[in-house]
């Protein structure tokens, strides 16, 4: 670790993360306990990822070399090129797997051709997407330095923040200046101020969820 990151969590008064994934829980419940200083560790996961079958990890994320990750980069394989992405979306928590699953049944901005494989005479058809979407792990102490590696790498894109709570909840008012003091101002996509924390409706949260995940990617 950084020297500069390891003084930033010993200064911080409070530890909050919000994982994704099962081999990120256990580093960061085993780092809690490594580290020779205690900080107060708050974790915001939904019991819903306990069910849900893209919230894997596989066996080597949880082996020797493997650690903590205070953010994921994009993993999107189908991806262009850095300097090509137009829109990268910071997020934490389960919205991840919501954007996600829109950014793969929507195909934004789908840029196709025919390729040849050497080993097959079928036409494959690659399919590129301009969006990055990237998981902030550790809300606090801010990420700073990792955030700033993707907005240097996606020079060209503009900086999105999307959290399925209301504008008024959330962690948009704790992250948007810590974003824009990393790098670039970003833009806020989610619910509209409420008073409560859910609709109470399904019917409702639903149609909620799937207008921000479209303004997302518009």
């Amino acid at each position: 670790m950084p020297e500069s990151v390891d003084l930033q969590a010993r200064q911080i008064n409070l530890q909050v993360a919000n994982c994704t994934t099962p081999a990120n829980f256990f580093h960061l419940l085993r780092r809690q306990l490594h580290r020779n200083y205690r900080k107060p560790l708050v974790v915001m996961t939904p019991k819903s990822l306990l069910t849900k079958p893209e919230c894997q990890s596989a066996i080597d994320d949880f082996g020797p070399s493997s650690s903590f990750h205070r953010i994921y980069p994009d993993n999107n394989a189908n991806a262009v090129a850095p300097e090509k992405v137009t829109r990268v979306i910071f997020c934490t928590g389960k919205v991840y797997y919501d954007l996600a699953k829109r950014r793969e049944d929507t195909k934004r901005n789908v840029c196709s051709f025919p390729f040849y494989l050497f080993y097959t005479p079928l036409l494959t058809l690659l399919i590129f997407q301009d969006v990055a979407v990237v998981r902030i792990e550790q809300i606090a102490p801010f990420p700073f330095d990792l955030v700033k590696v993707q907005l240097d790498l996606y020079q060209n894109a503009e900086a999105v923040w999307v959290q399925e709570e209301p504008l008024n909840q959330g962690a948009w008012t704790y992250v948007s200046q810590r974003i824009e003091t990393a790098g670039r101002r970003p833009r806020y996509v989610g619910r509209n101020p409420s008073a409560a924390p859910a609709t109470g409706l399904a019917l409702r949260h639903s149609k909620e969820l799937d207008a921000f995940l479209t303004a997302a990617f518009a």
